[in-house]
């Protein structure tokens, strides 16, 4: 005997429609999570590239400050989200020169007899330098605090940075 072959062949509209939908939904969701993926993946760049400019520029600011034979305190400013470091120092047997620490048209600069250089990568935007200094009698500290992002760009947020140094010739 042969075996009896249905009439009905393939799939309802309703089933259709019911397997059009459900895959539709599975690609929506790939979609969404892999652009979440991308958007998470170009915040991290930029905050990884904030972080190495600004921990480098960060440890020279250090070394200056360390090596610096005196903190100029009338011209500098403390205290202030654009504040501004003064000090003098001599290398050897070079004449002791005046540099200044500073925020210029958005960027960290170093500024030595009128010339100033960038201590930041471009495309990274301070948005505060704040230099504060505690004095004792013995010994004096500069604590300084760089809050920096990457430009303008939306998915880029502030990064906060922060550390203290004693210049070599604090002691009074």
């Amino acid at each position: 005997m042969l075996p009896k072959f249905s009439k009905k062949r393939g799939t309802t509209l309703p089933e259709a429609i019911v397997y059009i939908a459900v895959l539709a939904f599975l690609s929506f969701t790939v979609i969404h999570a892999l652009l979440i993926l991308a958007r998470s993946h170009a915040a991290f760049s930029l905050e990884r590239a904030v972080t190495f400019s600004a921990g480098t520029a960060l440890s020279r600011i250090g070394r200056e400050i360390a090596n610096a034979d005196l903190i100029n305190i009338a011209g500098s400013t403390f205290n202030t989200s654009s504040s501004v470091l003064a000090y003098s120092s001599s290398f050897g047997s070079e004449a002791i020169t005046t540099r200044k620490i500073k925020i210029s048209s958005g960027k960290l600069v170093l500024e030595d007899a009128g010339v100033e250089a960038p201590l930041m990568a471009d495309g990274i935007t301070l948005t505060s330098l704040i230099f504060r200094r505690s004095a004792s009698t013995t010994a004096e500290i500069i604590t300084v605090e760089i809050l920096a992002k990457h430009g303008n760009d939306p998915l880029s947020r502030i990064v906060s940075f922060r550390t203290s140094i004693v210049p070599r010739k604090s002691a009074y």
